[in-house]
């Protein structure tokens, strides 16, 4: 038995970068994009369905925390990964803040932001994904 796709959200303030994300994982049988903002707020204000991950910008993350905490009361299972421009102690300090289940860097996303989804599937969960690691690490705060 194959287990649901997983539901992601994607929020991001450049529409092209919405679009790049949104097209690593249109081929992905086992995830699926259920919505996509600008910021936390218009994603709450969306009322979203069920939500299994969020992938969101730093910067959207620092603008709208208490957006970001409604969300985690609404989906307590909510698995947060925030994506930045740039990697560094400075940043890694930033996204600490948010307890995010894994962080990439923006030019990380390409080659990365499947198998890190795939790891953050809720545990127990059927997974129609390779159970071997690809050798990629996730980065977490």
């Amino acid at each position: 038995m194959t287990a649901e796709p997983m539901r992601v959200a994607i929020v991001e303030t450049s529409p092209k970068m919405h679009m790049a994300v949104a097209g690593l994982l249109e081929n992905a049988d086992d995830l699926c994009v259920v919505g996509y903002a600008r910021s936390l707020d218009e994603l709450v204000a969306a009322d979203p369905s069920d939500l299994d991950v969020l992938v969101a910008d730093l910067r959207a993350c620092i603008a709208s925390p208490a957006a970001l905490e409604w969300l985690r009361e609404h989906y307590p299972g909510l698995h947060l990964i925030v994506t930045t421009m740039n990697g560094g102690r400075e940043y890694e300090e930033a996204i600490a803040r948010f307890s995010p289940a894994a962080w990439l860097v923006k030019s990380d996303l390409g080659h990365r932001l499947i198998s890190v989804l795939r790891a953050v599937r809720p545990p127990g969960a059927p997974c129609p994904c390779p159970t071997e690691s690809d050798g990629d690490t996730i980065a977490s705060a």
